[in-house]
């Protein structure tokens, strides 16, 4: 079963630095989408709509 991050970009951001996994993050405009792909061929992804604490989003 896939873990679920409800926390912001930003916090996302220093989790994964602090890992000290190889990749980079881009932004999909189409989808509202942020990705990171790690250097071994992984993906992270996360949307807005994953952090609870903006308007509109309720858990």
């Amino acid at each position: 079963m896939p873990l679920k991050f409800y926390g912001s970009y930003k916090r996302l951001r220093q989790i994964v630095s602090r890992c000290g996994i190889e990749g980079v993050w881009r932004y999909i405009e189409a989808n509202d989408q942020h990705q990171f792909k790690a250097a071994t061929g992984e993906h992270l992804n996360w949307w807005p709509s994953s952090n609870p604490t903006l308007p509109g989003n309720r858990r």
